[in-house]
């Protein structure tokens, strides 16, 4: 066929989604008609020296655009979607990001999906000055995180634009948010222990809003006035106020925003102290410091309930003012973690996971001690902010 090019069809966009035991492929089809396209399978990147090997595991409609795929084990495994010519056999061609998946995915076994709270359903209302969460959970014991966004909160990719509100018990059937009125805002809700291991469930209706809602611009004046003099902080930041004109004088201060400074040479100054840094290595560091156990004061009172009780005594070995051995310390991890299990109020819950990230500090599991630290964040900022110190001084970044 010299002098006539070959054109291969092929699909472009293929992302994979794992949704506990399943997992979705989507793609954004060939840009002509094809009678069908293939979905294969393997637990190495899939190219042209490793495609003989590959699973096929669907035939496709031309057409078809998604495919779910329920793999029996929890191996992390490898897509490609090819498009099938003219005598019933694939094109072999894998692109990158288009065709094939180059990062693998895994599903999670039933039985640590049974171990997660599901959510049955989710409204929202808005209410004077605030915005009325209701949600049933399949089960009472543990606790639920509530994110919010501007936008769909659909998959992962979504979250990172969205805000972590708050914690609360698996057995509240509502949360009340004070956001700022005149935005549409989406709400998800997932258990706390599956949003730490990084398995979120997206079901619209269920644990996700379908349709955004909104608070009057008039609504919540009060509530900002009132929370003025006591220091509640803003989730969401107050937008930049740029001026165009002098606030006394009324002349205009930039003809166009979006215009860059004229370029100017530098000054000789500025010339021999960029010639004495230019091989100069700069890097950001933390000191190493030393940490010890840090108890709260709560603890040294008397307790006002039994659950506090209970928490004072998991941590009873710090009162003692001596050195934790370590090998006491998976069974604090335990104890605390049990704790978070049951139906707490919020204080307490804080707390304890000031303790819980304490322990998985002097345990080396870094990830999990600043999850834990990043809850007590604003109830104990100064505290937590050593512990967090300590962390970025031995974590790579």
């Amino acid at each position: 066929m010299s002098g006539q090019s070959i054109f291969a069809p092929f699909v472009s966009g293929l992302k994979a989604e794992v949704n506990h035991n399943r997992i979705l492929l989507s793609w954004e089809p060939a840009p002509v008609e094809t009678d069908s396209q293939f979905v294969y399978r393997f637990d190495e990147p899939i190219d042209s020296s490793s495609f003989s090997q590959a699973a096929r595991i669907a035939e496709l409609d031309g057409s078809d655009r998604v495919f779910t795929d329920t793999p029996e084990d929890q191996r992390e495994y490898y897509y490609a979607v090819l498009i099938s010519n003219e005598n019933g056999r694939p094109y072999e061609y894998f692109i990158p990001h288009r065709n094939v998946l180059v990062e693998p995915v895994s599903v999670v076994s039933t039985e640590v999906l049974n171990n997660f709270i599901t959510l049955n359903a989710i409204e929202a209302t808005a209410e004077d000055d605030s915005i009325l969460l209701k949600f049933e959970a399949s089960s009472s014991r543990g606790s639920l995180i509530i994110y919010r966004g501007t936008q769909s909160i659909r998959d992962r990719s979504d979250l990172l634009r969205a805000t972590a509100v708050a914690s609360v018990s698996a057995e509240m059937k509502e949360y009340r948010d004070y956001p700022i009125p005149g935005v549409d805002y989406y709400y998800a809700i997932f258990d706390t222990k599956a949003a730490k291991s990084g398995n979120y469930r997206f079901v619209e209706g269920e644990n996700v809003l379908s349709k955004p809602i909104r608070l009057p611009l008039h609504s919540g004046t009060h509530r900002w006035e009132a929370d003025s003099a006591g220091g509640e902080v803003r989730i969401v930041p107050i937008p930049t106020l740029l001026l165009s004109r002098g606030v006394r004088s009324g002349r205009s201060l930039s003809t166009d925003f979006t215009t860059l400074p004229e370029r100017e040479p530098l000054n000789e100054k500025t010339l021999d102290v960029w010639k004495s840094l230019k091989d100069t290595k700069l890097s950001l560091t933390y000191p190493t410091r030393k940490m010890d156990f840090d108890l709260l004061e709560e603890e040294r009172a008397k307790p006002n309930n039994s659950s506090a009780g209970r928490l004072s005594g998991i941590v009873s070995p710090l009162l003692k003012g001596e050195e934790i051995d370590s090998d006491l310390l998976p069974m604090l991890e335990k104890q605390l973690v049990d704790f978070l299990d049951e139906n707490i109020d919020e204080e307490l819950a804080v707390r304890a996971h000031f303790y819980l990230g304490q322990v998985y500090y002097f345990q080396n599991k870094h990830r999990e001690a600043l999850f834990e630290f990043l809850w007590a964040y604003d109830r104990y900022y100064t505290k937590v902010q050593a512990w967090l110190n300590a962390l970025f001084s031995v974590i790579q970044l």
